[in-house]
């Protein structure tokens, strides 16, 4: 069994590491554009209030590839994040911001 009591948070664990590993702490960053595709494909579903297959439907594209782009097993080109996009008549938009 862990150690970590039941008590534990992930988020207070996670910041921790964040401040106290710096390879975790770049390892992160690095992840962080995969991340926020994630997050902004996910957040788009829910908004519409679709399953993964009504999304799926919409854009065009196979349910299963939804599902990897969710887990991060498959890392979207821009042309693939537009054409979904464009088939749920939204525009993609990309940011370069200066980091915080």
């Amino acid at each position: 069994m862990s150690d970590v009591p039941c008590s534990v948070k992930f988020r207070d664990v996670y910041e921790q590491m964040l401040e106290e590993d710096p390879e975790f702490k770049k390892a992160m960053e690095e992840l962080e554009p995969e991340l926020s595709a994630m997050r902004a494909l996910i957040k788009v579903r829910l908004q519409l209030n679709y399953t993964q297959e009504q999304f799926a439907k919409a854009a065009g594209i196979h349910q299963s590839e939804i599902s990897k782009l969710e887990r991060g097993t498959r890392n979207p080109s821009i042309k693939f994040l537009a054409k979904i996009a464009r088939a749920l008549n939204m525009d993609l938009k990309i940011e370069f911001v200066p980091k915080s």
